[in-house]
């Protein structure tokens, strides 16, 4: 298995109170703005969580989330500026352990 993450929790920079991140939405040309930290891909191949990660992370956690659901063999992770921590179906409690209080699994 490999797991792959796209996030603004490292590349980034602030001015004015804004944060600026590397990941870019091809829609406006500026970064994304979708309320997520990061997002994280499980696949057999790092190559194709590679590929899904900085994607998904541009649909933000909704329709990510949808995609991750329909792809077999594939499982996500998403973290919320909220630290609200949302797992895909294939991801079980007994798999996964949040270990800063802060962070906060959903149902």
């Amino acid at each position: 298995q490999a797991l792959v993450s796209s996030g603004t929790y490292e590349k980034y920079f602030e001015q004015n109170g804004k944060r600026y991140h590397h990941i870019i939405d091809p829609q406006t040309g500026y970064p994304a703005e979708n309320n997520l930290i990061s997002v994280s891909i499980i696949t057999k191949e790092s190559i194709d969580a590679d590929a899904l990660s900085t994607s998904i992370f541009l649909l933000g956690l909704d329709k990510g989330m949808k995609i991750i659901e329909d792809l077999a063999n594939t499982e996500a992770i998403f973290i919320t500026y909220d630290k609200k921590v949302y797992v895909s179906r294939g991801i079980t409690k007994e798999q996964f352990e949040i270990t800063k209080s802060e962070f906060q699994l959903q149902e």
